[in-house]
């Protein structure tokens, strides 16, 4: 082993034998006020003494309401208490904060409330001499509709705060947009980025007495959790939209706002998809960017949390789930066993997207049935699949016969060596970058195209309808813990920007995360971007294999002023998936389209209803398809259980309870990894969260020597290793084969370091 390879090895082998403590995982704490510096300081070194250095509060979660004045003292004496103890916390902006801000600063005024979309509608009669009064708020469109798709601007008809029509002959109805604050939900303007950077500054030196450049050395980071569209059916929106859109698609969208309520014609789906996404980005330069910043000022990490991150229909509740993390990817495991998991590969494949070297994950936050079985289990899965920086929400057991909260069985030898193995993974885990040879497109355009609006008084967490056709985590399911094979979830807008087709391979070309894939899956997609579509076309034109999932896509996102670009969707949908590809009215399983330099497209069909109500393609015709392209995988593991996911994990909390997911997942888990590469050193790790002892043969393309190094026990030794080759485009591919022995609810760490 050369010198500068050896040294990379040594150093990577010293941080998982002595991990230094910013590999350790944050525990969270939810302290009754008023504080007792004395119980705090022990509560504080035991944590430490457990192995967590980094710790959070979680005030609010006691149920209690507090006063300004008593988080202000009690964060004097935390951050003291942290400094003194040589800890690392984070300044938690918790929900409740925003509330009381805006109820007591004389910073705020109605101003900096959320802002939220009503709509209003009169019916009018033909030849009506309309005297309109315009409601109060920002008037962002109003327009004549007469049941037939026919839509008339009105605007020129306003008179000072009055619509003033002679109505003409049909049955037209007036439809009025209005934007205006909501003052009901507590929340600040998520959607201004100076009203979001406004709130942090005052909400720091308010709470927590963070004042200018005066931060506490304990200090590393922000934390903020369950950010997102909030107010009335999550209608969320700014005055200024209509300017922001125009920028962007060079047309006014005010005529077209009925669209985001229901029908209006053949280019519905293509406005609500522009409508959304200009959302999204809005948020993202809006609360977001603001969070980043702050966080910048004073040289500190920020960690963000979104609403719901984990469910498959996102437009409603975060706009866009990997743009909304993209400066700080970030998962949650909440309420239950396995809920979230989704979460974590939009986390993670954020990550990879926007060169991020650190996946947060919020684990067992609300978790009421857990066990140390199941915590072990929940954090290897995290961690499996792409997380690396996890915050740990402190166990607890809740007897449904009795009000006590049961003794925690998280002793203190168990929260020791629990932290142990945490630290380790995460050591070995962090920084690098990912291989996988799996592409999947997130259709978030095609998500967009499938919400409405809608106006009706609910209770409780309003979560949004998911789309029938929006099958793309149930494709990721299939392909992770059915398949066996792990993938990299691409962002259109990096597909597009960062992405390049050349002899059979699509590329990422990141500054630091740079991917090769083999193949690319295409879940079911209506709306698609023209650029996004013929790079697909061009990494097919030279070799690539492509799969898609469900419906092919009929609709560009992009449109210019006189046409659109669905004829252009076409002819390229048609190209890679052949003509017949798109035509409902003949039956067959899938199709199959092939040219002469290799390339080969699959369209594989719905065949089944999953339990989230999605359409999904059955996971052995899926693996079949994937097979059948001869491509040389990264990591095979043969023998590993296969699990059938049918849409459960994507599931709502309400049905996946009652589906018994908590308690009734198929032998316990499943088998899941993760490949890193850090320089010419390759890091995977494999966990086992079923309840059976795993033993297989493990393939590794590539020539290595292989160490196996076990986070649970901290014991490292070097694995027998055989060699064999694969021809695969007339080029012969080395792979290293070894044994593994996985005990039940565990994992290993293998080390390859090549073959000189």
């Amino acid at each position: 082993m050369d010198s500068v390879r050896q040294k990379a090895f040594n150093d990577l082998k010293e941080v998982f034998i002595e991990t230094p403590d910013e590999y350790t995982p944050c525990s969270y704490s939810v302290p009754s006020l008023p504080v007792n510096p004395n119980e705090l300081r022990r509560e504080l070194s035991k944590k430490k003494k457990n192995g967590m250095h980094y710790v959070i509060p979680e005030l609010m979660k006691s149920g209690k309401a507090y006063s300004r004045e008593e988080i202000l003292d009690f964060y004097k004496i935390y951050f003291d208490i942290c400094s003194s103890l040589g800890l690392k916390t984070f300044f938690n902006f918790e929900a409740e904060y925003e509330n009381m801000i805006l109820d007591e600063s004389s910073e705020y005024d109605t101003s900096s409330y959320a802002k939220i979309l009503n709509f209003y509608s009169y019916r009018c009669f033909e030849n009506e001499k309309l005297s309109y009064n315009l409601h109060r708020g920002v008037l962002m469109s109003i327009v004549a509709y007469d049941g037939y798709m026919q839509i008339r601007d009105l605007r020129e008809f306003i008179d000072g705060d009055v619509l003033r029509w002679d109505v003409p002959r049909g049955n037209w109805e007036i439809l009025e947009f209005v934007c205006m604050p909501d003052t009901y939900s507590g929340r600040i303007d998520y959607l201004d980025y100076r009203h979001s950077l406004n709130y942090l500054s005052v909400a720091a030196e308010y709470f927590g007495g963070i004042t200018g450049a005066s931060m506490p050395e304990s200090v590393v980071g922000i934390k903020y959790n369950d950010i997102g569209f909030v107010g009335k059916n999550r209608r969320m929106w700014c005055g200024d939209f209509n300017r922001i859109f125009e920028e962007k698609y060079d047309f006014d969208p005010a005529p077209f706002y009925p669209a985001l309520f229901f029908d209006i014609g053949p280019d519905t789906a293509r406005l609500k998809a522009q409508f959304f996404n200009c959302r999204s980005e809005i948020f993202q330069n809006g609360f977001i960017k603001a969070a980043r910043d702050f966080a910048s000022e004073y040289d500190i990490d920020v960690i963000g949390g979104l609403i719901e991150p984990k469910l498959t229909a996102c437009s409603q509740t975060v706009g866009d789930a990997m743009l909304s993390s993209a400066f700080s990817p970030s998962a949650l495991m909440d309420k239950a066993y396995l809920y979230g998991i989704n979460s974590i590969k939009i986390a993670a494949g954020t990550a990879y997207n926007f060169d991020c070297a650190t996946v947060s994950c919020d684990l067992f936050r609300d978790y009421m049935d857990i066990d140390l079985d199941i915590a072990y289990k929940d954090a290897m899965h995290s961690l499996a699949r792409g997380a690396n920086s996890l915050f740990v929400h402190s166990p607890k057991f809740e007897d449904s016969n009795a009000p006590s909260i049961k003794k925690m069985i998280f002793g203190e030898d168990n929260t020791a060596a629990f932290a142990k193995f945490i630290s380790k993974v995460q050591a070995v885990l962090r920084g690098g970058r990912h291989v996988a040879d799996i592409a999947l497109l997130y259709p978030i355009y095609s998500l967009h195209s499938s919400v409405y609006f809608y106006d009706y008084d609910t209770t409780g967490f309003e979560y949004p309808s998911t789309p029938a056709s929006a099958d793309y985590m149930s494709v990721i399911n299939s392909i992770s813990i059915y398949s066996g094979h792990d993938l990299t979830v691409i962002h259109p807008k990096t597909l597009n920007k960062h992405c390049h087709a050349n002899a059979g391979c699509l590329y990422l070309d990141n500054e630091i995360n740079k991917e090769k894939y083999s193949i690319l899956v295409l879940p079911s997609t209506s709306v698609i971007s023209i650029k996004s579509l013929e790079i697909i076309s061009e990494f097919f034109d030279c070799g690539g294999k492509i799969i898609a999932t469900g419906s092919l896509p009929s609709y560009a996102l992009e449109s210019t002023k006189d046409k659109n670009l669905d004829g252009r969707v076409k002819e390229l949908v048609a190209h890679v998936f052949g003509e017949d590809a798109s035509d409902s009215g003949i039956m067959r399983d899938y199709c199959l389209n092939t040219n002469i330099n290799g390339g080969m497209a699959y369209t594989l069909y719905h065949s089944l209803t999953a339990a989230d109500g999605t359409g999904m393609t059955n996971s052995a015709t899926l693996t079949d398809a994937l097979e059948s392209f001869g491509v040389p995988f990264d990591v095979s593991i043969p023998n590993m259980m296969r699990y059938e996911a049918t849409g459960s994990l994507n599931t709502i909390y309400p049905v996946f309870k009652k589906l018994g997911l908590t308690s009734h997942f198929s032998s316990g888990g499943m088998i899941n990894h993760i490949h890193k590469k850090r320089g010419d050193i390759d890091i995977y790790y494999v966990s086992n969260t079923t309840d059976n002892n795993f033993t297989s043969k493990v393939k590794l393309r590539g020539e290595m020597f292989i160490e196996e190094w076990n986070p649970h026990t901290g014991k490292m030794r070097r694995l027998a290793s055989s060699y064999s080759s694969e021809k695969y485009k007339n080029v012969d591919i080395p792979f290293t084969e070894v044994s593994l022995d996985i005990p039940a609810a565990r994992s290993v760490i293998l080390i390859g370091t090549p073959i000189n």
